[in-house]
């Protein structure tokens, strides 16, 4: 079962974060017994990065593009999978791109125009 991802958010071009969100569907594979609870946690993620004003479980499922918030309260109360693995998981590879953006920071317009 696929579910249709939100937009990515605006500050990143469309091929890294599909890059950035296929390497950690990767590294966080292993936490989940099933498919579709790892494929709605990264939409769910997506879902929680994305411009909506708020950010509570009826936002986002619309964001997901879902009708209601049944299936994301599912995911985070009565689905199996490891919580403490995909958050450790989640700290690390935010650690390695906070860690990338410090050492290449994105070039602003000001920086392009003293070039």
């Amino acid at each position: 079962m696929a579910f249709s991802l939100p937009a990515s958010p605006s500050s990143f071009p469309k091929e890294v974060w599909t890059t950035a969100l296929d390497q950690l569907s990767q590294r966080i594979r292993q936490y989940f017994v099933r498919p579709e609870a790892r494929q709605r946690t990264l939409a769910y993620l997506q879902g929680l990065m994305s411009d909506a004003s708020r950010k509570n479980t009826w936002q986002v499922a619309e964001e997901m593009g879902e009708a209601a918030p049944y299936a994301i309260q599912h995911l985070l109360d009565r689905a199996k999978w490891d919580c403490d693995g995909v958050r450790d998981e989640l700290h690390a590879y935010v650690g390695v791109i906070t860690f990338f953006r410090t050492i290449f920071p994105a070039k602003t317009s000001e920086t392009r125009k003293r070039a």
